[in-house]
């Protein structure tokens, strides 16, 4: 297994975003295949957190039409036994890529809850412009993606070229709702959701070899 810390990052660095153009194409934002052996370790912005959160493609198929990935956001306890059990779910996500179609999460799950979307929830459509929005309507409630073009929230400063998707709903699941920002390369690289008291950044990414 190799370990590529963040640090590192910036020796290869990513490929570059016509982020202020219409019609960006934000499949670029979403590499699944480029990440399938891949691991994302996550820290949050509250260091008094007794835990980390690894991230990795659990499952993954090509479908009729679309693929579709499985992502699994768990605890790294980081030799930490108090408050911690390792491997612990924090949130599953499968997601639908669809080209031009876009991508969407399909299925949501977290601990105490699981949820299919059928249509999926749409995150973005194959090619959006800031501040754009995508509604789907699902299960008898409506929710909404907005997109824009910022800086990553992430402590490196050559990761300045993200898409940042802001999930909200008024009469549907809570769980989907928060802020996932990603890029080139590397796919999602923070997340704020309502339950996690604050943002899970992007520290480290481990490639098994």
């Amino acid at each position: 297994m190799k370990k590529t810390w963040i640090a590192a990052f910036a020796l290869f660095g990513c490929k570059g975003n016509t982020i202020n153009d219409p019609g960006t194409n934000m499949l670029d934002f979403f590499p699944f295949d480029d990440n399938l052996d891949c691991i994302w370790e996550f820290a949050h912005e509250d260091v008094l957190k007794p835990y980390g959160m690894n991230a990795s493609i659990t499952n993954y198929e090509y479908r009729d039409g679309y693929s579709w990935y499985e992502v699994s956001f768990v605890k790294d306890c980081r030799g930490q036994t108090e408050n911690c059990t390792e491997g612990e779910l924090i949130r599953r996500l499968g997601w639908e890529v669809r080209g031009l179609g876009g991508v969407s999460i399909a299925s949501l799950e977290t601990p105490t809850s699981n949820y299919t979307f059928e249509p999926a929830l749409k995150v973005a459509d194959g090619r959006m412009m800031r501040g754009e929005v995508v509604e789907t309507s699902t299960g008898g409630s409506t929710y909404t993606s907005t997109v824009d073009f910022t800086d990553c929230p992430v402590p490196l400063e050559t990761f300045d070229d993200c898409a940042r998707f802001d999930i909200d709903t008024s009469d549907g699941v809570l769980d989907t709702v928060g802020t996932l920002w990603a890029i080139n390369d590397y796919n999602v690289i923070a997340v704020d959701w309502l339950d996690q008291d604050g943002l899970w950044q992007l520290v480290g990414h481990t490639i098994d070899q």
